[in-house]
């Protein structure tokens, strides 16, 4: 069972019921998800454009209107036990599927570049200012990016 179970992500068919994970355990996810490099940088760019009271209301209204679609989303995968590209498919058709699928990986990969020059260039300050040690923002961007890609790899294991 354990190797069935890392065996096929079910990008194709509808996960079993035996190997979907708890609320909790994807909950736990969903929240890590919520704290992360790209909280920070929305903090930074809202604490320079906008008085304190104006950013509030901003990210509660963003988190509002994310929260909403996200929860419509997580309905319908719960719901269906499909994985994101299977309901696009079903949605949009073949053809339009893969033009949602191609848009995503861009964006992603156009964001992994943003989590790895952001790692890189705090990674060097601190690595600078505490160790008195300069590694380039390249190096570190190799060191980083091969980081977060093997979590990737790895991958969600409880």
């Amino acid at each position: 069972m354990q190797k069935e179970q890392f065996g096929s992500d079910y990008a194709r068919e509808a996960v079993p019921k035996e190997l979907q994970r708890s609320w909790y355990s994807m909950f736990l996810v969903l929240i890590a998800i919520g704290v992360d490099l790209s909280s920070v940088i929305l903090g930074a760019e809202l604490a320079k454009g906008m008085p304190l009271s104006q950013a509030i209301i901003s990210v509660c209204v963003g988190s509002f209107l994310l929260a909403s679609l996200c929860t419509i989303c997580a309905i319908v995968g719960s719901s269906t036990n499909l994985s994101t590209s299977m309901i696009t498919s079903y949605v949009f058709g073949k053809y339009g599927a893969r033009v949602f699928s191609i848009v995503i990986g861009i964006s992603l990969l156009g964001w992994f570049g943003v989590q790895v020059g952001f790692f890189a260039t705090n990674a060097q300050t601190v690595l600078l200012e505490v160790f008195h040690i300069n590694l380039g923002v390249k190096i570190l961007s190799i060191i980083g990016g091969l980081l977060m890609m093997t979590t990737a790899i790895i991958g969600y294991v409880p």
